[in-house]
């Protein structure tokens, strides 16, 4: 009995540690807040975290105060980008992020252009617009088609 309970302490022992170890994992942080120029904070502004070396993401959205927070991110070199309609767009690349680390990096959007696009198709219309004349050409196989009392074409004229 008394070699179980030992046994069974050990195995206990070894079980906790090895779930500490695995849940002290490198890992790291990334916070800060976005505004515009004169400060204000801007909502609603969508960042994104890419790690350059494995090419994975994490796309977050900026809180009403402009603050946003990524945890649980793998250590290594980011490309950090945030956008907003209305704001011209914030790139930032080589960005490292060490292990166990949180890192502030706080944005400033500068107001951009209103861009407008216009597509243009090179298909030509069903109706002539450009034409002011009425007609034209009915075949045969449409004059029969046609309900005629008497099958005339004058009176399909």
């Amino acid at each position: 009995m008394r070699k179980l309970t030992m046994f069974l302490t050990v195995a206990m022992l070894l079980g906790m540690t090895a779930s500490t170890v695995l849940a002290q994992q490198g890992r790291t942080e990334l916070r800060g807040r976005v505004t515009d120029a004169q400060g204000g904070a801007l909502p609603g502004v969508s960042i994104l975290i890419t790690n350059q070396d494995t090419g994975t993401f994490r796309q977050i959205v900026t809180a009403g105060d402009g603050s946003y927070f990524a945890a649980q991110l793998l250590p290594g070199t980011f490309t950090v980008t945030a956008e907003l309609p209305g704001f011209a767009p914030y790139e930032r690349t080589d960005f490292p992020l060490g292990v166990g680390r949180t890192i502030d990096l706080d944005v400033v959007l500068s107001v951009g252009g209103i861009e407008e696009s216009i597509t243009v198709s090179g298909a030509a219309p069903l109706i002539d617009l450009t034409s002011a004349e009425v007609g034209g050409t009915v075949s045969e196989e449409e004059l029969i088609a046609l309900p005629l009392v008497n099958r005339s074409a004058f009176a399909a004229i």
